[in-house]
């Protein structure tokens, strides 16, 4: 290569007649310059991005649903009809194996699901109930109606 300071020519990293450092290393430290920032950008861009996924993905103090109100209310009374009702598990929600049914479009609802729980003797069992009561989501009160616990 040439040194652009005195044209001399020599081969490596500096000219050893004026002791000129030659382009090609000084190009090399801008590009793993550019590549570092472009490197922290991009960084940057995939946190932002993770953090607004998150955040978008995340319930925040969102109303759940009336058919989950009303599921949440029916394990309340399936709860409170119970011989041991700490030991209640019922399935999320979300489940696919609750029924929730409007009584006549009025305020009275019937939802039939299943529970595990101990029963008198210690085992733990699975029992299916049916649930009717009148609720009221507006004032988040309910008076229940009949329960079936078999």
């Amino acid at each position: 290569m040439k040194c652009e300071k005195c044209g001399t020519e020599f081969e490596g990293n500096f000219c050893p007649n004026c002791g000129e450092q030659s382009n090609v290393v000084i190009k090399q430290k801008q590009i793993s310059k550019k590549t570092g920032w472009i490197i922290f950008i991009c960084f940057i861009v995939i946190i932002a991005g993770l953090t607004t996924a998150f955040t978008i993905l995340t319930p925040q103090n969102q109303q759940p649903s009336l058919r989950t109100e009303l599921i949440y209310v029916a394990q309340d009374i399936v709860g409170k009809n119970l011989k041991s009702p700490s030991t209640a598990d019922f399935p999320m929600s979300t489940d696919k194996s609750y029924i929730v049914n409007q009584i006549d479009n009025t305020d009275t609802y019937v939802v039939q699901g299943i529970v595990d729980a101990e029963n008198s003797y210690g085992a733990k069992l699975r029992n299916k109930y049916t649930v009717k009561f009148e609720y009221h989501p507006d004032k988040k009160e309910y008076k229940s109606l009949s329960v079936e616990i078999k």
